[in-house]
């Protein structure tokens, strides 16, 4: 209601500038004959009287605007997963267009952004060896022995899908190369 008297002492103050002005013109120029004269002040009038009226009805347009709160668009696309596995995070976003806040209304409530684990499943592990343990005994006092060493794929132990070790667990190598006697 308030918006109103506004508007209405505008009227008019604007109203009552105009007819005073009015008068005072008519009393400045009764008695000339300068025709020109007349019509260029009275045509200042009128482009005061025009931007005004534009101002009021900007005034009058705000005071009419029905205060709107604002609206959330639907939610865009997610976002893809931050991490292939071992718990990643996808977001997805929305604007408070839907609609905008105007005339005073309150701006939307809540995140514009929403968030959520995925690819929780564990990432694979590849085996790894492990040190090679101490070589066996010789197999033969003389002549051409072979001694044994052997390792694990324990280092890191394969899982979750991941591949085993490549190559041998066990090394060969001859030993008591001397000719028996």
């Amino acid at each position: 209601m308030s918006q109103w008297i506004l508007v209405f002492a505008i009227l008019f103050t604007v109203t009552i500038s105009l007819e005073t002005k009015d008068i005072t013109d008519f009393r400045r120029y009764r008695d000339t004959r300068n025709v020109d004269d007349i019509l260029q002040e009275f045509q200042g009038m009128k482009e005061y009287i025009k931007k005004l009226s534009k101002a009021i009805a900007r005034l009058e347009l705000t005071c009419l605007q029905k205060e709107v709160n604002g609206g959330w668009s639907q939610y865009g696309d997610w976002t893809r997963c931050t991490k292939t596995c071992g718990k990643g995070t996808q977001t997805r976003s929305r604007t408070c267009t839907n609609p905008a806040p105007s005339a005073g209304g309150s701006a939307c409530k809540g995140s514009s952004v929403q968030s959520k684990n995925c690819n929780e499943n564990l990432c694979p592990v590849n085996g790894g060896w492990s040190e090679y343990c101490a070589w066996t005994s010789c197999t033969k006092s003389c002549g051409t022995g072979i001694k044994t060493r052997s390792r694990t794929c324990t280092n890191p132990s394969p899982s979750e899908g991941g591949s085993a070790c490549k190559g041998s667990a066990t090394q060969k190598d001859v030993c008591n190369e001397k000719p028996c006697p």
